[in-house]
Formats: C-alpha cells, structure tokens, sequence
C-alpha cells in the first residue's frame, strides 16, 4: 500500500509515532520513493517503533554507522535526503527503547536550516526585482505567491529552530 502523507523536516517524532500506529494497524515501513510518499507492506498488527535519524558522512563511514544500529537490534528500513528510518519491536515488558543520539537531527537541520537562511535575501528581492515587468492582473497573482511562499518559507526557518533548540535541550 501506498500513503502520502506530507511532513515537515522538523516533524521527526511525528513521523515515528505516526509510523508506529501504522504497525498497529497491520502496515510496515517499506520504502519511501519520495518526500511524503511511504510503501508499506501488510504484517499483522504489531508494536514496532521507529527512529528517524540523519548520517553525517564525513564523520563515519555508512557501513559502519548502520552497524552500530543493527548491533543494538534496529532494523535499517530506507533511507530519504539522509535521514535513514529503522525499526525495532518494542520490548514486550513495555520498557521504553534507549533514545537514539540527538546530535545527528541537531547537525541535519542546522544544515538544512543555514541553506534555507542563504535563500532569505534572494527571495525578499524576487518580487520587486521581477513583479515590477509583470501586467497588472499578472503582477498581483505574483504578489501572492511571493507573500504566501516567504511567509512558508520563514515558517519552516522558525519552526526548525525552534526544533533544534528543543533537541539541544535534550542533549
């Protein structure tokens, strides 16, 4: 079965959750194609969780990052943008899963984050450099989407940093 289901890059634990209710009700991760398109496929209903976490490559080598997860029992699922998804069965005695390092999710939004930072300026010229050669009714519908995507735009900004100051504090 394929779902879209649309998610912010801040929105890790939502995912995760997300995903677990989904093995609740009898579907298992399997691949993701594209952002917001996830491929389950059919298990019966079980008590898997899921952790979302992002590889650094510079730091260690994708073999021997996977194998610090399948060692302690994760499951690597797939991958997307250089998050990596894995599973794991919860403990039948309801102990709660040892969390999963934060400093990965803190440097790939940082990153995302500073790209996205890059852009401001360029987008807060877009629409007096190009709208101002546009005919009148076409020059308002330009108006528009310029105000609708710098407000998305800044939202994702502050939504993100808010984010990273939360996984800092766990830390």
């Amino acid at each position: 079965m394929k779902k879209f289901k649309w998610f912010w890059s801040w929105q890790d634990e939502k995912i995760e959750n997300w995903l677990q209710e989904m093995a609740l009700s009898g579907w298992k991760l399997s691949t993701i194609p594209l952002p917001g398109l996830f491929s389950f496929e059919s298990i019966p209903p079980a008590a898997i969780t899921y952790r979302l976490d992002y590889h650094n490559r510079q730091k260690i080598g994708m073999n021997a990052y996977l194998d610090t997860f399948l060692d302690d029992g994760w499951e690597f699922i797939t991958k997307l943008n250089g998050w990596l998804y894995f599973s794991k069965p919860l403990p039948a005695s309801g102990n709660q899963l040892p969390e999963l390092s934060v400093q990965p999710k803190i440097d790939k939004l940082t990153h995302q984050l500073s790209i996205m930072g890059s852009f401001v300026p360029l987008m807060t010229l877009w629409f007096p450099l190009f709208g101002n050669h546009a005919s009148p009714p076409f020059r308002e519908l330009l108006l528009v989407v310029y105000v609708l995507s710098l407000v998305i735009f800044l939202m994702t900004i502050i939504k993100g940093y808010q984010r990273v100051r939360e996984l800092k504090k766990q830390s």
